[in-house]
């Protein structure tokens, strides 16, 4: 993506919790408030984030057994 132009960065959150409890400077040194264009990745739901995507975010939910073969 980097080749062409498309600057993007993984951010991995495996607790919401310990996310909250930071201080806000670091909570917005991982997620900066002026980027807006934010994608979730979630294994089986999308609940809970929309607090991290904003209004203009895309979350998707990976359900493994859509993909299970018969």
């Amino acid at each position: 993506m980097k080749a062409e132009g498309i600057h993007a960065r993984v951010v991995s959150m495996p607790s919401w919790a310990l996310f909250e409890q930071q201080d806000q400077a670091y909570k917005d040194s991982v997620l900066p408030p002026d980027i807006t264009t934010r994608v979730s990745v979630e294994q089986a739901s999308t609940l809970c984030w929309a607090r991290y995507i904003g209004l203009t975010g895309c979350s998707i939910a990976w359900k493994p057994s859509v993909l299970r073969r018969p």
